[in-house]
């Protein structure tokens, strides 16, 4: 991820990283890593096992608040971190451009739906490496809508990215992770062994977010 050319990103640098952002933006960052550092160092990954998304429990059992709760859980420092990262700087962009509540059900939105796609490849057996059971969590399907709010609002828009240290359109960014989570997801059917292992379940997830953010 990386930052991108307005000027109120060049403000709230001055003003301080956290201070800076706009409220739910912040929230959401606070919460993401409130939670995994309270499950991860102190209730043994307690929360993680109530509220990590699978079709099993979600639709089987009815937990229904795993379409919302998934979202706010990560599976390890590193998918905590990429997804910080992402929310920190394309957050801001959107919730001062639609106002804080409107902001709030968007990004809440597009994590459902997320769950949802990850649910109708699953169910349409092109997902094969995934199961009912499998627990899909983290931020990246809110940030894949942001993303795609993003390039909808100013498709011209240039980003940095910091890995790989190259510059983009959104209209390129957006077209490069249509084409990584597409990629994945056949490389999922075409290759099923245990030695090759594909994230596909999770840019399912990913897929169905930037979808909805689109829509």
């Amino acid at each position: 991820m990386g930052s991108y050319d307005r000027d109120y990103a060049r403000d709230g640098g001055r003003r301080g990283m956290v201070s800076g952002l706009p409220p739910v933006t912040k929230w959401l960052l606070i919460l993401n890593v409130g939670i995994f550092l309270l499950d991860w160092l102190f209730l043994n990954l307690r929360i993680t096992k109530f509220g990590a998304f699978s079709v099993a429990t979600a639709l089987g059992e009815f937990r229904i608040w795993e379409f919302l709760t998934f979202q706010f859980i990560h599976g390890g420092p590193i998918h905590l971190l990429f997804n910080s990262i992402g929310i920190f700087f394309f957050g801001p962009f959107v919730e001062r451009w639609w106002g804080s509540k409107r902001f709030l059900r968007f990004y809440l939105i597009c994590g459902v739906a997320g769950a949802l796609f990850f649910t109708l490849l699953l169910g349409i057996g092109l997902l094969p490496n995934a199961s009912t059971i499998t627990g899909l969590v983290g931020a990246s399907a809110g940030l894949y809508g942001l993303l795609a709010a993003v390039y909808v609002i100013a498709p011209a828009t240039r980003i940095r990215l910091l890995f790989p240290p190259i510059e983009l359109s959104m209209k390129q960014m957006a077209i490069a992770l249509v084409v990584i989570s597409v990629l994945t997801i056949i490389g999922g059917i075409l290759f099923q062994r245990p030695d090759v292992r594909l994230n596909s379940g999770g840019e399912a997830g990913h897929l169905g977010g930037l979808i909805m953010g689109l829509v």
